[in-house]
């Protein structure tokens, strides 16, 4: 007696094999294994012929989401990735990330649930056309995207140049009591 494969599949093999790939890739999306997942970061505008005041983070740049594969996800935010380079820039080109540009540094850690936005490492030349004031709003408004797009609500701490830290915990304090839901953006008058 002769078996037919057919007679027990009632899936045509070419839709088991599509349906089978399938699993496979959710298995391992939901296993942990790879993820696609969004940051934010503050790109450089300059040289675009629009150095206009009227953008609500600053001149020169905007905050923009940027999606990137992570393997091993852990099914929480990854802030640092907010200070990485992620998008490919010819050789010799600066980083079009600002933070990284000018060296400000986002660590996380997942056990207790603080994001560190580190000031005391940035080395920002007079000449560059931004304030360290107006880059740690930047990185702010980019944790606090991050934190709105994965529903979390980091404790966030900041670690001041030398010398300079009362104006960095009024800073601090001010976003620890802002509405995530709303931008977070320097006060004009401030500027």
């Amino acid at each position: 007696m002769k078996i037919r494969y057919s007679e027990y599949l009632t899936i045509p093999p070419s839709s088991f094999a599509l349906i089978l790939s399938l699993l496979v890739v959710l298995q391992t999306c939901f296993a942990g294994l790879c993820d696609l997942q969004l940051t934010a970061q503050p790109i450089s505008q300059i040289g675009d012929g629009d150095d206009s005041e009227d953008r609500p983070f600053g001149k020169g740049f905007e905050i923009i989401q940027i999606p990137f594969y992570i393997a091993e996800f852990q099914g929480r935010p990854i802030y640092h990735e907010i200070t990485s380079s992620l998008i490919d820039l010819p050789d010799g080109k600066e980083n079009c990330n600002i933070l990284i540009r000018y060296k400000l540094l986002i660590e996380d850690s997942s056990e207790d649930n603080v994001v560190t936005l580190r000031l005391d490492s940035a080395n920002i030349p007079a000449n560059c056309g931004y304030d360290m004031e107006e880059l740690t709003f930047a990185a702010l408004e980019c944790i606090r995207t991050v934190a709105v797009l994965y529903h979390h609500s980091p404790k966030v701490k900041i670690i001041p140049p030398k010398g300079e830290e009362q104006k960095w915990i009024k800073i601090e304090n001010q976003f620890k009591t802002h509405d995530l839901k709303k931008p977070f953006i320097r006060d004009p008058e401030s500027k």
